[in-house]
This record gives structure tokens, C-alpha cells and sequence, in this order.
């Protein structure tokens, strides 16, 4: 309802519910035994919707030009099906293989929240039409790529033995005080370069992720 109403922030608190539910929708199925295929589909068939379809269209209103709004929208939902998919035939490893789709939506939400707070660089940036198209035009290529992403709900908080999520977690930390209104915005872009620091700095020392 909030989607169709155009309730820009009433639709990103939704988007942020269904994160949480993601989370904790394979906490319960561990917990009680009963993981099962059937519901490995259906939960990325839910993940297309909050993932894909709802932040596409989102992003798609905040367009100047309704065949640019299109092409982004294409753009963030072919990529979010084709991770999805991808995550249902790939053996579970240690983090992800291409940019996981909540964390893409992580960074669109960010953004969403800072255009509702008029937040002047994000203002100027998607007035851009170039730059406009980029942001889905990224997302999409890390969404479909071999780019190793670490996950946040794996290993011990450790800067040592698992620095990602501590950086990640600290950063959000400093945006809070420091300007709320961009710091999911901050922390889900922040996670994308921590990710590829750590894939070098892995690569330079020899050892390659499994």
C-alpha cells in the first residue's frame, strides 16, 4: 500500500522489516531443524520482491525521465533475479560470490532515506542522468560478478580473524553521530570496498577464498 501510495519512507521501513525477517527466517528454520527446499525457493521468491521489485520501482520514481527510470529498474531487477538464482545453485560457502542482493538494496535504501532528508550530495548525484543510471549500472555488475563479499552474520567480531564486519559495524558507529541520514548509505557502500581491500590484500598474501 505504501508502494503504491508513493510513501517513500513508509516503503523503506518495509524494505528494512523484510531485511530483518530475512535474517531471522533462517535463524528459526536452524533453530528448529527444519530447513527444507521448498522453502530455500520461497525465500527467494520473498527476496525478489523486497530486494528486487520494491527497491527497483523506488529508485525508479526518484527519476527525471520516466525511460531512464526504466532502464535502472531493469537493470536492478534482472540483476537481483540472476543473483537469487544463482544463490539457490551454488554450494554454501565462507561469504558470497557477487554482491548479496540485500546488501544492494542496503545501499539503494541509503540512498532513499538520504533523497527523502535532502541530503545535497545524494540531490546532486541522482540529477546527473549519468550518474543516475551508474549507481543500478554497479550494483548490477557486482550483483552478477565473481567478486568475493564477506557476510556479516559469519565468524567472530575480531578485527583480526574478521575485520569486515567490525569496520562495517564502526563506521556505521562514527555516521551515526556524525550524520545520521547518510549512514546506511555510508556503511552499505563502505561494505563493497572493505570487501575488495580484503580480496587483495588475501591475494597478495597467496591466499585465495574457498
Amino acid at each position: 500500500m505504501a508502494l503504491i501510495q508513493g510513501d517513500l519512507l513508509m516503503s523503506v521501513g518495509f524494505i528494512m522489516l523484510g531485511m530483518i525477517f530475512d535474517v531471522l527466517d533462517g535463524m528459526v528454520a536452524r533453530l528448529l531443524h527444519s530447513p527444507s527446499e521448498i522453502g530455500k525457493q520461497l525465500d527467494s521468491l520473498a527476496d525478489m520482491v523486497t530486494f528486487g521489485l520494491v527497491p527497483a520501482f523506488l529508485y525508479y520514481n526518484l527519476a527525471e525521465q520516466n525511460h531512464l527510470g526504466l532502464i535502472a529498474a531493469f537493470l536492478l531487477i534482472s540483476a537481483s533475479a540472476y543473483r537469487l538464482a544463482k544463490f539457490n545453485v551454488t554450494e554454501s560457502k565462507s561469504g558470497f560470490e557477487g554482491l548479496p542482493t540485500p546488501a544492494a538494496t542496503a545501499i539503494l535504501v541509503g540512498i532513499f532515506i538520504a533523497f527523502y532528508f535532502d541530503q545535497d550530495v545524494v540531490l546532486g548525484l541522482l540529477a546527473n542522468e549519468m550518474i543516475y543510471l551508474a549507481i543500478p549500472m554497479i550494483l548490477a555488475f557486482f550483483m552478477v560478478s565473481h567478486v568475493h563479499m564477506f557476510s556479516l552474520k559469519e565468524g567472530v567480531l575480531s578485527i583480526k580473524e574478521n575485520p569486515g564486519p567490525v569496520l562495517c559495524v564502526l563506521v556505521l558507529i562514527v555516521m551515526m553521530f556524525w550524520n545520521r541520514e547518510m549512514a546506511i548509505l555510508a556503511t552499505s557502500t563502505f561494505y563493497i570496498f572493505i570487501s575488495m581491500l580484503l580480496n587483495l590484500i588475501k591475494r597478495n598474501n597467496g591466499n585465495n577464498y574457498n
